[in-house]
C-alpha cells in the first residue's frame, strides 16, 4: 500500500472496530498499518470487505487473519492465471507472441523455461507444470505488492524470435493480448491456423542458440520498458 491508502486504510480500522464495540487507538491502527502495507491495496481492502460481510463478527480481527484471507486470494487469482495460459495455447500456440494483462504470467512462465518450453509440453506434464506455475505465481505476486518486481512486458513467440535472430524484423507482428474479456468470450472461440515460418531451411536455428537468443530478447525488451 501507498501512503496516500492510510486514510481509507484507517476508516475500514474504525469500522471493524465500531461492529466489535471497540474502536482501535491511534497506535493500533498505526501497528497494523505498519504490518500490512507491504501487501497490495486492493488485497487488503478486500480482505476487509470480506471480513465485515461475516455474518457474526465478535471480535476485532489480528493481521494474521486478514493474511490468511489474501493466501487465499492469492491461490484464486494463481488458478485464474493458469487458465489463462492455457487458453494462450490453444489461441497463440508457441508460434505467436503473446501478452497477459497481468505481467506477473510474464516472469512466471519465464521461471518454467519461457513461452515455447511449456507450449511443448504434453498434456499429462500439467500435473507438474501446474503446481509449480502456482508456486511462483504467487511468489512473483509477492514481489510486485512489494514493488521489487522487474516485469517483462510480454513473451516472445517462436516467429519473432526467428525473424529478429534472422534480420527480419519487419515481420515481426504485435503479441496478441490475451485478457479477462478474451476468457469470458473463449467459450465460443474455435481454434484457427498458427502462424508459420518463414520456409528457409538453411537459417532454422537450433534450439540451444534459440534459448540464447530467447533471453537476450526479453532482456531487451525489459531494458526498453524501463527506459520508457
Amino acid at each position: 500500500m501507498e501512503n496516500r491508502d492510510y486514510q481509507k486504510f484507517s476508516q475500514y480500522m474504525n469500522v471493524l472496530g465500531e461492529i466489535v464495540g471497540h474502536i482501535p487507538s491511534p497506535d493500533k491502527t498505526k501497528i497494523y498499518w505498519k504490518i500490512l502495507r507491504e501487501y497490495m491495496a486492493e488485497d487488503v481492502f478486500n480482505a476487509f470487505d470480506q471480513l465485515l460481510k461475516q455474518p457474526k463478527l465478535l471480535k476485532f480481527p489480528v493481521p494474521g487473519d486478514l493474511i490468511i484471507l489474501f493466501s487465499e486470494s492469492d491461490e484464486s487469482k494463481a488458478l485464474q492465471a493458469w487458465q489463462k495460459v492455457k487458453l494462450a495455447f490453444r489461441r497463440a500456440g508457441y508460434m505467436n507472441s503473446v501478452k497477459f494483462d497481468d505481467p506477473v504470467i510474464h516472469n512466471t512462465i519465464m521461471t518454467l523455461g519461457g513461452w515455447r518450453n511449456l507450449c511443448s509440453q504434453e498434456e499429462e506434464d500439467e500435473r507438474f507444470t501446474r503446481p509449480q506455475f502456482l508456486k511462483a505465481y504467487a511468489a512473483f505476486s509477492r514481489l510486485r505488492a512489494q514493488g521489487r518486481l522487474q516485469e517483462i512486458p510480454y513473451l516472445p513467440g517462436e516467429a519473432e524470435i526467428y525473424n529478429s535472430c534472422s534480420g527480419h524484423e519487419k515481420h515481426v507482428k504485435k503479441p496478441m493480448l490475451i485478457s479477462d474479456e478474451v476468457v469470458r468470450q473463449s467459450l465460443d472461440y474455435k481454434p484457427g491456423p498458427q502462424t508459420a515460418l518463414p520456409e528457409k531451411p538453411d537459417d532454422v536455428i537450433p534450439p540451444a542458440e534459440v534459448r540464447i537468443k530467447l533471453r537476450t530478447l526479453v532482456d531487451s525488451l525489459t531494458q526498453k520498458e524501463e527506459v520508457a
